[in-house]
């Protein structure tokens, strides 16, 4: 009967041996678990502390970007009125261009037209009679 019973302790000498070492197992693979866990949190908060960087610079870039817009609008509109009133003076000048010419036109003409005339006897003069001189 002691063999039996040492057999039987022995047995759960083993098992309780089995169960530590199992256990054991159980805790290292959880603690690698954890730290997987851990690198990949910190993996994640990295991962976003460079978004929010990202972010921020985008944001700036951004805000940059539509302050030139504005001023470039602004200059659009400076320039669109500076080309109205180019447009408007050119027209005017052209106007007055135009009818210099056709005033030099008319004038031009009227010279030939002189130069053309067949020239007319020359009126006689009237003789106005002398006074005698004293």
């Amino acid at each position: 009967m002691l063999k039996s019973g040492r057999g039987r302790n022995s047995e759960r000498a083993r098992v309780q041996e089995r169960l530590k070492a199992a256990e054991k197992r159980a805790l290292l693979e959880i603690d690698r678990e954890r730290q997987a866990a851990a690198r990949l949190q910190k993996e994640l908060d990295a991962a976003a502390r460079k978004r929010e960087q990202s972010d921020a610079r985008y944001r700036t870039e951004l805000r940059a970007v539509h302050v030139q817009l504005g001023d470039l609008r602004q200059q659009v509109g400076v320039l669109d009125g500076n080309l109205a009133s180019a447009q408007v003076a050119h027209a005017r000048d052209a106007d007055e261009l135009a009818r210099t010419r056709e005033q030099l036109l008319m004038a031009r003409a009227s010279a030939a037209t002189r130069r053309q005339a067949p020239p007319t006897k020359p009126v006689a003069k009237r003789k106005v009679p002398r006074t005698p001189r004293s």
